[in-house]
């Protein structure tokens, strides 16, 4: 965030251009005819479930996998959970959060890395996607998320406000009961549900990789024409 970058290195903030990052096929709501066959390929439960994206090789605090785990494993002893698909590389941060759905009764499903056609068929047989990260600097995998038509449930951290707007259910970071509650929603809420599949895409459809590069060489252009 260019807030948090200009107080780090005591640079006036009106000093830094902001470029969004974007999105493009295959993260698109509509079904791809090789889906289901995907999502089977790599572990995936065939029913709903909340799907996570993102490396897993090394521990990362920021990411709050372990409140994720938390929040699913408090619907499951609740009658209302859903298994737990995390899609990325696996390590030692993968290693301790299974130890942890473990303890927690957490049907947890690993897929390791996947393309992102795989990626985007997980998505779109999601029931929830979730970010809930204690901070974000952009949070690619959202909009990814939201593009597919999930309903996103995030972290109110970071630039996940920014970029979700209201097309997201926005959490307290590190909250695991308030990361719960939303996941319920979205998943047995069919009012709720139905109006983030509508809204991620329509907000996702502001953000471009044609847009991020125009962007980019216009910053550069502007750098070039002052000495």
């Amino acid at each position: 965030m260019a807030a948090e970058a200009a107080a780090a290195l005591d640079i006036p903030v009106e000093r830094f251009t902001v470029v969004a990052e974007g999105v493009e096929a295959p993260f698109e709501s509509d079904p791809g005819a090789g889906d289901a066959r995907l999502r089977a390929a790599c572990g995936a439960p065939a029913g709903g479930y909340v799907v996570w994206a993102g490396s897993m090789r090394s521990p990362d605090p920021r990411k709050a996998l372990d409140v994720l785990v938390e929040a699913v494993g408090r619907l499951e002893a609740e009658g209302r959970g859903l298994p737990l698909v995390l899609a990325g590389a696996t390590g030692a941060a993968s290693e301790q959060i299974s130890a942890l759905a473990g303890e927690r009764g957490v049907r947890l499903h690993l897929t390791g890395f996947v393309s992102d056609e795989t990626l985007a068929a997980l998505y779109r047989g999601a029931s929830a996607a979730a970010l809930p990260s204690r901070h974000e600097g952009f949070g690619l995998p959202a909009l990814e998320a939201m593009a597919c038509g999930v309903p996103v449930v995030a972290g109110r951290a970071g630039n996940l406000p920014d970029l979700c707007g209201d097309a997201a259910l926005l959490v307290t970071p590190g909250d695991p009961r308030a990361l719960a509650e939303a996941l319920g929603a979205v998943s047995g809420e069919a009012a709720t549900a139905a109006r983030l599949r509508v809204a991620g895409p329509l907000r996702a459809a502001a953000f471009s990789w044609r847009r991020c590069a125009e962007q980019t060489a216009a910053a550069y252009r502007r750098i070039c024409s002052h000495p």
